[in-house]
């Protein structure tokens, strides 16, 4: 574990701590070597927005046997209150529901006719 600063530790055949501050250590025996800093790779996130569309299918969907619904009334209630409703495209795909954060979804198909409404 690395911190900002380059203080570190590293555990696993022993122990071992470095840092260019104060280090406390509660341990049995002590080596006192100096100072010492270690780095790490800092992890890229992306920054698009939380993006998502569902597919539709009926049973017995697969690659090689395709039955997707197409032309499929739908209505996505997300956490936000935002409700989305629409008809699933030739592949099945409902529209895209983006936002900047994730958010847990309820996904329904409906029985039949034009969803009432639209997107929020």
């Amino acid at each position: 574990m690395v911190a900002d600063d380059g203080s570190y530790i590293k555990i696993g055949g022993g122990v071992e701590i470095g840092s260019q501050g104060k280090v406390t250590v509660h341990a049995s025996e002590h080596d006192w070597i100096g100072p010492k800093t270690d780095s790490a790779a800092i992890p890229s996130f992306g920054r698009d927005p939380a993006a998502q569309q569902v597919t539709f299918h009926y049973p017995g969907h697969s690659e090689q046997s395709p039955r997707a619904a197409a032309d499929h009334s739908y209505e996505i209630k997300l956490e936000d209150g935002s409700l989305m409703k629409g008809m699933t495209n030739a592949d099945g795909l409902t529209e895209r529901v983006e936002r900047e954060m994730m958010h847990q979804a309820q996904v329904s198909a409906l029985r039949s006719g034009t969803p009432k409404g639209g997107a929020q």
